[in-house]
């Protein structure tokens, strides 16, 4: 299980922070409503604050180029101009990169985990976005600081559902 700490150096003492999941969007699947996706992401970009932690399952990663049969797949579901985990990963990356500097951890999901090892979500979502890596459970221990002291600290238990 993966440990990080994040500490927020406030500017003002009495300033506020929101802490926002962000996750199961399954890009790629013709259930993925990306107009709403694209407006959380707008809503995000225009706030003030916030600290994004990335749930898990951004691409639907259940397709035709696997390496192995996956029994979840259904090619109805699967968007044409998506259909390879590196179309998704770079589709998702590019819609990410519009909040990059409020995304402060990425889980992984389920789906990621069938078609991409560690090593390649590292690489694939966690370097391009500056995000420390949750793994599949994690514990994030945000510190808020002001003018040096330590005005508050959270600790958070985040895992992907489909552990």
């Amino acid at each position: 299980m993966e440990c990080i700490q994040i500490t927020i150096n406030m500017k003002k003492k009495d300033d506020v922070y929101v802490i926002r999941p962000l996750g199961d969007i399954h890009l790629g699947n013709e259930n993925c409503d990306e107009e709403k996706l694209d407006e959380v992401i707008d809503e995000i970009a225009n706030m003030d604050n916030v600290i994004v932690i990335g749930m898990g399952d951004y691409i639907e990663g259940i397709n035709p180029s696997s390496t192995f049969l996956d029994k979840r797949i259904d090619v109805y579901t699967i968007k044409r101009h998506l259909l390879t985990a590196e179309e998704q990963t770079d589709a998702i990356n590019a819609k990410f990169m519009i909040i990059k500097d409020k995304i402060y951890v990425l889980l992984e999901g389920n789906h990621e985990w069938k078609i991409i090892n560690e090593h390649r979500f590292k690489k694939d979502f966690c370097k391009p976005l500056d995000a420390k890596y949750g793994g599949k459970m994690c514990y994030i221990s945000i510190t808020f600081k002001f003018k040096g002291k330590e005005i508050n600290n959270f600790l958070i238990h985040a895992k992907h559902g489909g552990y």
